[in-house]
């Protein structure tokens, strides 16, 4: 238990020290540096939400998705997953906070994307397509149907 704590405490240290330097070489350098700052941030917020701060995730999460909008929007083939990753975090978050529609939402939009880069590449990232198809509660689930996580993997699978 110690060891745990201690462990989340070194990388919330090791975070914060990153923005520290990622910010200002993002504000000089934004294509260089963007990519490390918002990743750093994504990583950040899924700390806080692990540690139930979830006022810190939110802005974490909020500012990671910011920026990977605009690098997804420039460069999709190469920000696209990136961009999906930190909408799925921000719907656990929402998810954690019962903002249900919003949980919806985030899901759809992560799914969307995984499920734009299978039809170019049926391979790449379908275990994510699949954890967002399939390990989101039913309840959350963007299509509102309610079917177990059998159906989910059905319809993966078929």
């Amino acid at each position: 238990m110690d060891r745990d704590l201690g462990d989340k405490r070194k990388a919330r240290r090791h975070y914060e020290e990153a923005l520290k330097i990622y910010g200002p070489l993002a504000q000089q350098d934004p294509s260089g540096y963007h990519r490390y700052l918002a990743r750093t941030l994504n990583d950040l917020g899924v700390l806080d939400l692990r540690q139930t701060r979830r006022g810190e995730a939110r802005q974490n999460l909020e500012r990671a998705l910011t920026i990977r909008r605009q690098l997804a929007h420039e460069n999709p083939d190469a920000f696209q997953p990136d961009l999906a990753d930190t909408l799925n975090n921000l719907g656990d978050l929402d998810e954690a906070q019962k903002r249900v529609e919003a949980a919806r939402s985030d899901y759809q939009q992560a799914l969307d994307i995984y499920k734009g880069i299978s039809e170019r590449d049926p391979n790449k990232y379908a275990a994510e397509k699949a954890k967002v198809e399939c390990v989101r509660p039913a309840n959350t689930m963007a299509d509102g149907s309610g079917r177990s996580v059998i159906g989910y993997f059905d319809i993966l699978v078929a």
